[in-house]
């Protein structure tokens, strides 16, 4: 190991540690917020990111706002700290909060489909600025037969239905300030964007920009939801029956497939009958895929890159194909055009693990050696370290070196209370404990980052399979309905398990990216910057003639190609016996698990540098080789099973170091060495990782000390304590009355908050309401008197002071 990978996993420096979202929920003081980024320092953090939270009573980009700005860009510098800005008052990045979408040409817009029946009265045609066509066609609940345009208020014949499409803008929200969100597939709506904001920041922070600020985070940028049934953002009415729409769709359709598409909208809202796929529905979702990166992407990225900021963060939604396909497209594409690309990782128990693997993936062929993951939010109060170590654990295995904690408020007051906890900064416990977890994470992040990656097998992703079949109500929030693509789905969800669980690492390739990034060289394919041996196909039901003719040259070539389970059944959306061709050439396999991993170990090369013996099937592990070492992380993902003697080979001479991360040792490993290889004998512990060298010595690495087995202690029936703060009783229950009026059983104060709200016709309070800062120059209206009583006992007063 090099001495300065040494020194680095030693004491890691602030590139490597974490950077929080720092939640700006309040009346900002400058003086608190430097006190605050010290603190962050003392847990072990790198810097923060300074972000706009409900609750924000300051002007968003107003005057205070950029003082409060530069004065944290200043104190991290001051202390090593990075700091890096938001793009957003709250999320998704594009509306400033509400401040780009005054004007109604920038806002988001949807193309609806309306049903109805021969000679029904309640036909409702749209006023005619709105209208797009009309059609008379056989429907079958979802299912379209034969259709045929019609005029603006025609009536159809008996047995027919009546199809009218039109156009309309998104709904306005509070979330949005009273606005709604931007029209992201439009190139002047970005550009308005960039001036209301990044521009703002160039104006108030000028040679800040690139040096004590260093970039800049955009969150959850969608280009709008696609039959959508049920979501969680603000929207319109019936979201299963629309899908984004921009003014210059039509022009650019045509431009791209040679037809006007608002010829053949029933095929794009609904099922043809006799076909699972439409190339319709394709090319629908390729067109917005491409407006959405010209457009909104691109751009964000130039003027970024124009500003010295590096841009990071992550795009609505990644858990699922479905959920990515819903609002974004395919999530790999658009890491293209993030400096630092990133995913979202919330909740407690999320264990999606491929959503950081197509990050990977991408940022491997394009280059890029930095990846964020927002994590722990929406875990709540009870997450402790150990479900820290869960969480972060294998994110870091598949890549994650940029950890930003969700979230750390500035505030409790008010409404920031109410935001996703828990608080990862003063306001927890043991926050003054944080910095050795920080640290264990910042050694991981050292050793993954350090070299190349050991991998030579790419499996195709399938996501545009489900563009082809697309309809209206096909999916919900994070989830598809339609019962094909959940097949699909749980083939994905498959594949990935399988390989992973025999350690073999690969990556996905997007077809896209086959298209202008790969090409045969010798018996390898090469997508950017990685090349691979072999290539797994599996759960895709169409393919691009483009892929097709990729893989053949690939094959011809010497290459591998391993179909699992069924070849495609269509190319370019249309049904073809081609694919199945390219199979009849290539090795075929079952989808199951056992001949799909000895096929792609026959092709790999890879997979013989590192060897688990089968009693390590289950564990996960990532290789990487730096100069004339192997650096091998492994990882127990499971809370319950243990693994005992496994057995572990590798392909290298030298001598053998285990690195202790948690506590910065570096310790000696008895190995046999036999010709070129070493083998070891380890185990694992339920969510234990361990972290091998293998090659070259590692500098003052040590004898392991036996470990003191654990005993436990009795203690008597009476002991003393201490407290280390204040002992308190929260009052949180209580009962009310409103206007004199008479009281109301107790309840939880928020639940009181809300049945106040709902009597007196007021705003509930919360993540999707109006912003202190945008309604502060409203008069106040005239209130409602509104008695609390809160009640409780105290059996012993304690002799200490008591204070209410």
């Amino acid at each position: 190991m090099s001495l300065t990978i040494w020194n680095e996993w030693k004491s890691p420096s602030a590139a490597y540690r974490g950077k929080p979202f720092w939640s700006w929920n309040g009346e900002l003081d400058a003086d608190e917020l430097i006190r605050q980024a010290k603190i962050f320092k003392s847990m072990g953090m790198g810097g923060y990111f300074m972000h706009s939270r409900t609750g924000l009573k300051t002007e968003y980009l107003g005057d205070k706002w950029f003082e409060c700005i530069n004065a944290c860009a200043d104190a991290g510098e001051a202390i090593g700290m990075e700091s890096w800005l938001y793009d957003e008052d709250r999320w998704p990045s594009g509306s400033a909060g509400g401040l780009a979408t005054r004007e109604p040409r920038f806002r988001m817009k949807y193309l609806r489909l309306r049903v109805f029946s021969a000679g029904d009265e309640a036909a409702i045609w749209p006023d005619e600025a709105h209208f797009v066509a009309a059609f008379s066609a056989e429907v079958d609940d979802l299912e379209l037969g034969d259709y045929e345009a019609v005029g603006y208020h025609s009536a159809v014949k008996s047995g027919r239905t009546l199809l009218i499409f039109s156009w309309e803008p998104m709904r306005e929200h509070s979330f949005y300030n009273g606005q709604t969100y931007l029209d992201t597939m439009s190139a002047e709506a970005t550009e308005h964007f960039l001036q209301v904001t990044h521009d703002a920041y160039k104006k108030a922070c000028g040679d800040r920009l690139g040096s004590s600020i260093k970039g800049i985070f955009t969150d959850e940028p969608h280009r709008g939801f696609v039959f959508c049934d049920k979501h969680g953002q603000p929207g319109n009415a019936d979201p299963g029956w629309i899908t984004p729409w921009t003014p210059k769709l039509w022009d650019a359709f045509s431009e791209a497939f040679d037809y006007d598409l608002r010829t053949r909208l029933p095929e794009l809202f609904l099922c043809p009958r006799g076909h699972k796929l439409s190339p319709v529905k394709w090319q629908y979702m390729e067109l917005c895929q491409r407006l959405f990166l010209q457009n909104w992407a691109r751009p964000m990225q130039e003027r970024c890159r124009q500003l010295g900021l590096v841009l990071t963060g992550h795009v609505l939604h990644e858990d699922t194909l479905a959920a990515q396909a819903v609002p974004c497209g395919s999530m790999i594409r658009y890491y293209e055009y993030l400096d630092y690309p990133g995913v979202d990782i919330l909740h407690l128990r999320n264990e999606n693990f491929w959503v950081v693997k197509q990050l990977a993936s991408a940022a491997r062929q394009l280059g890029r050696p930095w990846l964020l993951s927002e994590l722990y939010g929406c875990s709540g109060w009870q997450t402790d370290f150990e479900d820290h170590k869960r969480i972060g654990d294998w994110q870091a295995l598949f890549g994650i070196n940029l950890r930003c904690h969700h979230l750390s408020w500035y505030s409790m007051g008010g409404e920031a209370k109410r935001d996703f906890p828990a608080s990862i900064s003063f306001q927890s416990a043991w926050y003054k404990e944080y910095e050795a977890v920080e640290t264990y994470f910042s050694r991981l992040h050292v050793l993954l980052q350090a070299g190349q990656p050991v991998c030579d097998v790419l499996v195709l992703n399938p996501v545009e399979s489900l563009w082809a079949q697309i309809h209206v109500g096909w999916a919900t929030w994070l989830s598809a309905v339609d019962s094909h693509v959940l097949e699909l789905e749980e083939i994905y969800r498959r594949v990935f398990t399988w390989l992973c669980a025999a350690q073999l690492d690969f990556d996905y390739g997007d077809e896209d990216f086959l298209l202008r990034m790969g090409s045969v060289e010798g018996n390898t394919l090469k997508v950017g910057q990685m090349l691979y041996r072999v290539v797994v196909v599996a759960g895709m039901e169409t393919m691009r003639s483009s892929t097709l003719e990729l893989l053949q040259r690939f094959r011809d070539s010497g290459g591998q190609v391993v179909f699992a389970g069924a070849a495609p059944a269509c190319l370019d959306a249309e049904l073809s016996d081609q694919p199945l061709a390219l199979q009849a050439d290539c090795t075929a396999v079952p989808m199951e698990q056992e001949p799909l991993v000895k096929a792609v170990r026959a092709g790999s090369e890879a997979c013989g540098v590192v060897v688990v013996d089968e009693n390590g099937r289950g564990l996960l592990c990532q290789t990487r080789i730096d100069g004339d070492q192997h650096i091998i992380v492994m990882l127990n993902p499971s809370e319950t099973q243990s693994y005992d003697q496994v057995d572990m080979t590798a392909r290298i001479k030298g001598s053998l170091t285990e690195l202790d991360c948690l506590n910065g040792r570096a310790l000696t490993v008895e190995a046999r060495q036999s010709a070129d290889k070493l083998s070891w004998q380890t185990s694992f512990r339920p969510l234990q990782e361990r972290v091998f060298v293998c090659g070259a010595a590692v500098p003052e690495a040590e004898a392991p000390t036996a470990v003191p087995a654990l005993t436990p202690l009795a203690l008597d029936q009476g002991f003393t304590y201490v407290l280390d703060e204040p002992n308190i009783a929260v009052l949180d229950r209580a009962s009310y009355s409103i206007d004199a009026g008479p009281w109301q059983p107790a309840e939880e104060i928020l639940r009181v908050e809300q049945a106040l709200c709902e009597a007196l016709d007021v705003p509930l309070r919360g993540g999707q309401m109006v912003q202190p800062w945008a309604t502060s120059g409203l008069a106040p209206k005239p209130g409602t008197p509104v008695r609390l009583r809160f009640s409780f006992e105290v059996k012993v007063l304690p002799d200490a002071p008591i204070r209410l």
